[in-house]
């Protein structure tokens, strides 16, 4: 039964970093059936490695002649994906060995419709974090989820059927793909469900170099693509996430776009506190960090 399995992994220039992504693949208790590549036209050798090196589980390499960003990549890998599921993982992540023997058995008992996903461990530069703190409640939004209340749903975190990943697939977009994609599969119908455990490690502490390296313009312009589907708060509290990346053309209006989220209660104030503090300094969204840690262990220490 363990021929269930495609896992996807988009790379760009990760020459070094794609073979510990794979190795988390090859410690999986739960064997897939294939590891589909799709390299975006990487220039650092990233082929070349890759070429070189026998694998114990079956690996399709795809190499594109021009770079069209990840969503187009995991696209292609779907199309060419033989097993029931696909799973997701970038090329600078990587899952803990029993990610897999964990969340199979629970699609399997489950509709086509879920996508199931787990909590994350989250290595930011001077700490890791566990996300989402919770689950996504009954009737709860997934914008609502992830804008406003500000929970994540990592990418390679996400398993769900085959057939239902190529209906909806990703857009050509360069930011913000992972997103969209969930946004319209909730909207056919998919219900989004949380295995409360970590079982990947995002890598967040250099952004440099990644696929969804920051664009507030993108940004921006995707948001308000999104604006007319999507609540005022859930907006509104983007709108406030994406305005630190604003500090150096257009302070004040990120300013502006921070507090009318506050003010019309998008966000709460430790999020206020956090972005303004990335607006002011990147720096200072350790320090916020830390203060909102402090804050939650001592709610914790006196319930």
């Amino acid at each position: 039964m363990n021929a269930l399995v495609s896992v996807i992994i988009p790379t760009y220039n990760r020459r070094d970093d794609i073979f510990r992504a794979l190795e988390s693949v090859f410690e999986q208790e739960y064997r897939p059936v294939e590891i589909i590549i799709v390299d975006d036209c990487s220039t650092d050798g990233t082929i070349e490695r890759l070429a070189e090196v026998e694998f114990s589980v079956p690996v399709q390499v795809i190499r594109l002649p021009i770079n069209q960003g990840a969503g187009a990549a995991r696209n292609i890998a779907m199309a060419a994906a033989t097993g029931k599921y696909i799973a997701f993982l970038d090329s600078d992540d990587h899952w803990l060995p029993n990610k897999l023997a964990r969340e199979i058995p629970i699609l399997e008992n489950r509709s086509q419709n879920t996508v199931l996903f787990s909590e994350a461990y989250i290595r930011r530069k001077y700490d890791i974090v566990i996300r989402p703190r919770r689950a996504n409640r009954m009737g709860e939004a997934l914008q609502e989820y992830l804008f406003v209340h500000g929970e994540q749903i990592a990418l390679c975190s996400v398993v769900l059927s085959a057939q239902l990943a190529r209906e909806v697939g990703f857009k050509a977009i360069r930011v913000h793909e992972d997103w969209d994609f969930f946004f319209r599969l909730e909207s056919r119908g998919s219900q989004f469900v949380l295995d409360p455990k970590p079982l990947c490690i995002v890598e967040d502490a250099n952004p440099v170099g990644r696929a969804s390296a920051p664009q507030p313009a993108i940004s921006l312009d995707w948001l308000e693509s999104w604006q007319d589907r999507i609540s005022p708060a859930s907006y509104l509290g983007m709108r406030a996430r994406i305005a630190p990346l604003l500090r150096k053309e257009r302070p004040i209006v990120g300013l502006r776009f921070i507090l009318e989220a506050w003010v019309k209660n998008a966000i709460g104030f430790w999020t206020l506190s956090a972005l303004i503090g990335r607006l002011v300094h990147p720096g200072l969204r350790t320090i916020a960090y830390w203060l909102h840690g402090r804050h939650q262990r001592y709610k914790r220490s006196v319930i």
